[in-house]
């Protein structure tokens, strides 16, 4: 009864997560804890077929496997199979330690399996527990199917921002292909400087989205060939807020959404929407702002011509300390020079202007 309880309470629990990750790790876990076992998997297949296998192991907690491991490879065979619950003592498993699996079944299909292995206890594990293992099962697939219907839709209006951004850019041949410029600048960096995968992804949503806001600019404002006065410019600072308030709907991207709102701050105090300054500026954002005005400076606009390349290096320097974080500008600069050229070729600007501005 207590462990019905339990199941209950987890089960409530699970279905507020709505990242898939956390979701499949929290499952993994808490099916240790009822069952008291020293191992737990989770095997899932998506609607592509792709698989997926988390295991969790008491005291060791989490590893991600791409591919089955041998030992469980016949187990979820015989589920996929059969679609019943596989039960095995001490005595009919090649490592000796008892064993517990059950499908996952959602909408007449098997999804995946989930599995338990060895009792803390060193006894088998019983039937009444695989009848527990099968209802946990139960309320673990309703929540991994809301989570990936969650992502579903994230991934639908993320896109439809997308097509947006890209008409944005394609009506003006001067920031066409900025926003996948800045991307692959901001993820490269975000690898060069170590960052753990999560913020570069982060940081790879936010350098696509950044610009989202000018959507809610007047097209003369964004296309005005000359300086933009008191007023036009109040508007375009606007757009980082716009912005925000466009990506609000999407629960869950708040770190998405302060890098986004927060592109134009300066180290210094002096940028927008906020006056932020230093380390009141998110460090992603820091980064952002960075490679943001980087590909302005490279790029042709329609106030000026673009910059050579050595004299977007110095400017970039001039402003350490001003309007960048005057650390990560000197990594970025030292990033850039490693690389080389044949970097900058890749991220999509023309080598031959680099090359042709150099000898300018």
């Amino acid at each position: 009864v207590q462990r019905l309880k339990r199941i209950n309470e987890i089960g409530r629990a699970l279905t507020t997560i709505i990242e898939s990750d956390e979701l499949m790790k929290n499952i993994t876990r808490a099916c240790a804890e009822v069952l008291n076992a020293e191992r737990a998997l989770l095997h899932v297949k998506d609607e592509k077929d792709r698989v997926l296998t988390i295991k969790y192991t008491d005291g060791l907690g989490f590893d991600t496997l791409k591919d089955l491991s041998v030992e469980f490879s016949p187990v979820f065979e015989k589920i996929f199979k059969e679609n019943k619950p596989v039960f095995l003592t001490n005595g009919e498993t090649p490592n000796k330690r008892s064993l517990l699996a059950t499908p996952l079944r959602f909408q007449e299909k098997t999804v995946g399996a989930l599995i338990v292995e060895s009792r803390k206890d060193s006894d088998d594990f019983t039937p009444e527990e695989l009848e527990i293992l099968s209802t946990f099962a139960n309320q673990a697939v309703v929540a991994i199917e809301n989570a990936w219907l969650y992502e579903k839709i994230k991934m639908t209006y993320l896109a439809t921002i997308q097509s947006l951004i890209n008409a944005l850019e394609a009506s003006d041949k001067y920031t066409k292909g900025h926003s996948e410029r800045v991307r692959r600048l901001a993820t490269e960096f975000g690898r060069y400087l170590g960052l753990p995968i999560r913020d570069i992804e982060i940081l790879e949503h936010a350098a696509v989205l950044h610009d989202v806001g000018k959507i809610g600019i007047d097209d003369k404002i964004l296309k005005k060939p000359g300086l933009l006065d008191t007023d036009e410019y109040t508007l375009i600072k606007a757009h980082p807020v716009i912005g925000d308030d466009i990506l609000a709907p999407i629960d869950r991207f708040d770190e998405i959404r302060e890098v986004v709102v927060q592109h134009h701050e300066r180290y210094d105090g002096k940028g927008y929407p906020y006056g932020l300054a230093a380390e009141e500026i998110s460090f992603k954002a820091r980064i952002l702002s960075i490679v943001d005005v980087f590909d302005a400076l490279m790029t042709e606009r329609p106030y000026r011509p673009a910059m050579p390349y050595e004299q977007v290096l110095q400017e970039m320097k001039r402003q350490a300390g001003k309007q960048f974080d005057p650390q990560l500008v000197y990594s970025f600069i030292e990033m850039l020079q490693e690389k080389g050229l044949s970097f900058l070729a890749t991220v999509g600007y023309n080598l031959n202007n680099i090359i042709s501005s150099e000898k300018v």
